[in-house]
């Protein structure tokens, strides 16, 4: 009689068991519910869009993220009766999170145009921003009316912004991909880059070139403010040519390439012997015939030589940047040449 008493018991105690594991957490989940909220699935497309909303709203200092700017306007045209305001009105209402037609073939564009592949979610957080900070002001009418114009537009928006985030992140998946597409150096581009908003920034006082021309990313450093106005800024300029061809984006950055060119960083030689760093000094490697190693040094010479930068720059500071690197050229030139004898 006590054995069964005992077997009844602890079968009893297994069921609990086995309920009690199959239904506690259900019941811990609803109390935390209860408390807390529904918990969401990090993966779940609206809660990664609300997520980049969100991230956007902080960074980029957006105070109200669901209405249509107040003070819609294209150019210098300020009335709210424009055709043109009407226009804009019914775009940022097409702007909404999802796959709309201009956010397909904006997506499309970037892919096509740059070789990156963006996510929905982060075309429709960019769209969020665009929105919010009412970029499109900066259109003229004809190109607000043009669907490729527009489209165009949005597509470099999105680029310009994500090569800021890369900057202040100091990760260039975008910037090196866009970078090899012009057949530039990674890290010349990166720098020409960021001249570029550095010459835009709004200061009181002009930065110094010790500060501007500097080798490593910086864009981090600066408030959001700051930034902000220099986005401004060059939006003013450049909306219309990133308009009427996509193509401009890369030209217009283009004017930055000297300067970046200057104060991109050379590997450093270790010694005197230092066959390996002299020969990526001068762009070339171990399998360059003797002269394909001489053209590159004439090319490179020829673009540092301090003569060249009496008449190209009015900086002391990037002429001295130059004069350093034309003598680490001709140093890796030299090291080469005794090796290779």
């Amino acid at each position: 009689m006590l054995d069964k008493e005992i077997l009844y018991k602890a079968l009893w105690a297994l069921a609990l068991i086995i309920v009690a594991y199959k239904f506690l957490p259900y019941l811990f989940t609803s109390i935390k519910e209860s408390i807390f909220g529904p918990t969401q699935d990090p993966n779940d497309i609206d809660v990664m869009i609300k997520r980049e909303k969100e991230k956007l709203k902080s960074q980029y200092l957006i105070k109200d993220s669901n209405l249509i700017p107040n003070e819609l306007y294209v150019g210098d045209e300020k009335s709210a009766n424009t055709p043109a305001n009407g226009k804009v009105a019914e775009i940022y209402r097409s702007l909404s999170w999802g796959e709309g037609e201009l956010h397909k073939e904006t997506k499309a564009l970037i892919t096509k145009a740059f070789g990156y592949t963006l996510s929905d979610t982060k075309v429709s957080s960019f769209f969020h921003l665009i929105k919010s900070k009412n970029y499109l002001q900066y259109l003229q009418e004809k190109n607000i009316e043009n669907k490729k114009a527009l489209v165009n537009y949005l597509s470099c928006t999105l680029i310009f912004h994500i090569m800021i985030e890369e900057n202040k992140e100091k990760s260039f998946d975008l910037t090196d991909k866009i970078a090899k597409r012009c057949q530039m150096k990674n890290s010349v581009f990166q720098l020409a880059f960021q001249l570029k908003i550095l010459e835009n920034l709004k200061l009181k006082a002009p930065l110094k070139d010790d500060k501007k021309f500097v080798s490593t990313p910086i864009l981090n450093q600066i408030s959001q403010d700051t930034l902000q106005g220099a986005i401004e800024r060059i939006l003013q300029k450049e909306s219309n040519l990133w308009a009427s061809d996509i193509n401009h984006f890369n030209e217009e950055l283009s004017l930055y390439l000297k300067e970046a060119e200057i104060i991109a960083p050379l590997s450093p030689l270790k010694n005197k012997h230092d066959l390996e760093a002299a020969l990526n000094i001068l762009g070339c490697d171990e399998n360059s015939t003797e002269q394909e190693i001489k053209q590159s040094y004439k090319k490179l010479a020829l673009l540092f030589h301090p003569d060249r930068m009496l008449t190209t720059t009015k900086s002391e500071y990037l002429a001295k940047l130059a004069q350093k690197k034309f003598n680490l050229i001709k140093e890796a030139y030299d090291i080469v040449n005794a090796q290779k004898k």
